[in-house]
């Protein structure tokens, strides 16, 4: 099965204070822990959705396909929708998606096994990332209108719950303080 990682970075980064992706996480920004987090899951192609500060993210992404939204301005759902259009436009049959603040993400071997369903990885009962998407159902939530978000476009649709083996699935860095918190997650690691 080949798959294709979508590295969500276009946003604003407003409740940070500062661009999320190019936060230093330990000698190496954000954006680079997060895609070498999906490379050691085994996931060689990677396509980063680009917007807000995109010339400063390049140098920083130049060993991935690179999707610019021009739409990020509209939010995370319009990320995804530049994101799903890119990976139709080859052969890839599995979509891992993930936002960029997410250094601490594992592809647990169900990810990419659970067959025509959507999967997500489960720590403590919470769902985290990266979400897997396979290609049939890409066409279906690129057409999606309503609100909500991706949420609710995947609403409906078949899902499986991946046991992740750390709560490295749901970490993120919305504000200052997560940051801080995911350094000192990396020193003691």
């Amino acid at each position: 099965m080949t798959v294709r990682g979508i590295v969500l970075a276009a946003g604003f980064s407003s409740r940070m204070g500062a661009f999320k992706p190019l936060l230093d996480l330990c000698g190496a920004p954000v954006i680079r822990r997060t895609i070498d987090a999906l490379r050691r899951g085994g996931v060689a192609d990677i396509t980063v959705v680009t917007g807000f500060s995109r010339e400063l993210l390049l140098p920083e992404i130049a060993d991935c396909r690179e999707a610019y939204n021009a739409d990020f301005p509209e939010g995370m759902f319009s990320s995804v929708l530049t994101g799903f259009a890119d990976f139709l436009t080859d052969s890839a049959e599995l979509a891992l998606v993930t936002p960029a603040d997410c250094p601490f993400i594992s592809v647990p071997p169900g990810l990419l096994t659970a067959g025509e369903r959507l999967a997500v990885p489960v720590y403590n009962n919470l769902r985290g990332h990266p979400l897997a998407v396979p290609r049939s159902f890409v066409p279906g939530i690129l057409r999606y209108s309503g609100g909500g978000g991706l949420r609710a476009a995947i609403a409906a649709l078949p899902m499986s719950e991946v046991p992740a083996a750390d709560e490295g699935v749901l970490l993120d860095m919305d504000y200052p303080e997560d940051a801080e918190r995911l350094r000192a997650k990396w020193l003691s690691a």
